[in-house]
């Protein structure tokens, strides 16, 4: 899972779960499913990113989450293609990066591209 979260999302949890997303106060993309999460103990939770081809679609060992808070929308893209937006209405919140490796062995680096 690999997302955005407020100051007061829960971190921890006992027991073998991803937080991100499951309630109000953070914004997760399942890169393993294919779906996005949000407030989805309370919400349906939908299929993104399938860029041109739904039935092959294959997340890249890198990629790139774009968080427009002018505009108030997080999507992503691979170097290859847009994949769209995720969330919207993100615009008045402020949002940290957050990941989550529940499935085990990965190996994640982040690194900040900038912004205006």
């Amino acid at each position: 899972m690999v997302g955005v979260a407020t100051k007061t999302a829960r971190l921890h949890e006992d027991g073998y779960t991803a937080l991100i997303g499951t309630n109000t106060e953070s914004y997760g993309w399942d890169i393993t499913r294919g779906e996005c999460h949000h407030d989805s103990k309370k919400t349906q939770i939908w299929k993104y990113a399938f860029g041109n081809s739904p039935d092959a679609f294959h997340v890249p060992e890198k990629f790139y989450c774009i968080l427009d808070m002018d505009e108030g929308y997080m999507a992503f893209a691979t170097d290859e293609e847009y994949l769209g937006v995720a969330f919207r209405n993100l615009k008045g919140k402020t949002l940290y990066p957050i990941v989550a490796t529940v499935w085990g062995r990965c190996e994640i680096s982040m690194r900040y591209l900038g912004s205006l």
